[in-house]
């Protein structure tokens, strides 16, 4: 009878230690979670702020170059005549 009675209480404390610990993996394992979460939608917001500076980069970029594409054409054109000259030499 008594090792029965042991026997009950040693399953009673393992249970309550197994729930113990389920429980705190629980909560850490939440807690990680959304840790987590935090990380991956703050990777997520840098990496959309790098594209949207980078597009905003490239939308002034085109306006730079259709306000001084005369400028732009003559620099080419400069360049392709040195080309050209060291070419025939």
């Amino acid at each position: 009878m008594r090792q029965l009675i042991k026997r009950s209480l040693r399953i009673r404390l393992l249970g309550i230690i197994l729930i113990s610990l389920t429980t705190g993996l629980l909560i850490v394992g939440v807690t990680s979670y959304f840790q987590f979460r935090d990380f991956l939608y703050s990777r997520v917001e840098r990496e959309l702020q790098n594209y949207t500076d980078l597009s905003l980069f490239y939308l002034n970029m085109d306006k730079f170059v259709q306000k001084d594409i005369d400028y732009m054409k003559a620099y080419a054109d400069s360049i392709a005549q040195i080309l050209d000259c060291r070419c025939t030499l």
